[in-house]
């Protein structure tokens, strides 16, 4: 389904209420202005400001966009970083390697580092159906979901950045069960402040999915969360 509009999603929620009010029901997987409209919540301002000593930014989307928003952070602010190689995520060397890009992460939290943590942006797996694309797509999700399930040093924030990313992050990273969403960091980019019973409680999780915002978005939305000069 595609809507131009807040108008446009409310009547098809309409529509599904309709339809639940007559025993159907629904698994949505969905951004979220639909959660919004379902759940009939008003608009609220845009969450101006945190002032956080340290994050995490776990980039897993591979769209253009997603691309051209690191390059733009990467860019403008003097951030410790992660580049990980698929090859490794995908070999026998992988429980090594996790080792290690967890053991660099928790150095730079401890000194109050925010840290950006992202698959390789040019990679092909060769001569491999669509089922094993797919079982390796969720190797790599769940590497990025176990860098976080393994860190010792709690951040301020995480930005995850990719539906499927922030999704399987925050399910088998964190393990999260219940969070607030306090409002919009960026149109389209909620704002979580998890609770007690996950990996970190307290944590201000951002999902970000892969194609929202424009190329300076993802800096924006650093910039909101800590304070720390560009580049």
């Amino acid at each position: 389904m595609n809507c131009l509009d807040d108008e446009d999603l409310e009547v098809f929620v309409l529509g599904l209420l309709k339809a639940e009010s007559e025993g159907k029901r629904f698994l949505y997987r969905t951004a979220a202005s639909f959660v919004k409209i379902r759940a009939g919540i008003e608009d609220r301002e845009t969450v101006r400001s945190f002032l956080m000593k340290k994050g995490i930014i776990i980039v897993g989307s591979f769209v253009k966009k997603t691309t051209e928003q690191l390059e733009a952070l990467l860019e403008d602010f003097p951030l410790d970083r992660v580049e990980l190689k698929i090859s490794k995520i995908l070999s026998e060397e992988r429980t090594d390697y996790l080792k290690g890009v967890v053991e660099r992460m928790n150095e730079a939290l401890l000194q109050d580092k925010s840290i950006v943590v992202y698959t390789e942006r040019d990679y092909a797996i060769p001569d491999l159906g669509k089922e094993e694309q797919l079982r390796s797509g969720e190797t790599i999700s769940l590497f990025l979901a176990d860098i976080v399930k393994n860190l010792k040093v709690s951040p301020d924030f995480l930005i995850a950045k990719g539906g499927i990313t922030s999704y399987i992050v925050a399910k088998e990273g964190l393990g999260v069960k219940v969070a607030d969403v306090i409002g919009q960091i960026a149109p389209g980019v909620p704002v979580w402040k998890l609770r007690e019973g996950c990996r970190f409680p307290d944590l201000f999780y951002i999902v970000f999915p892969g194609n929202v915002g424009d190329r300076l978005t993802l800096s924006r939305i650093f910039s909101t969360l800590i304070d720390i000069p560009k580049a």
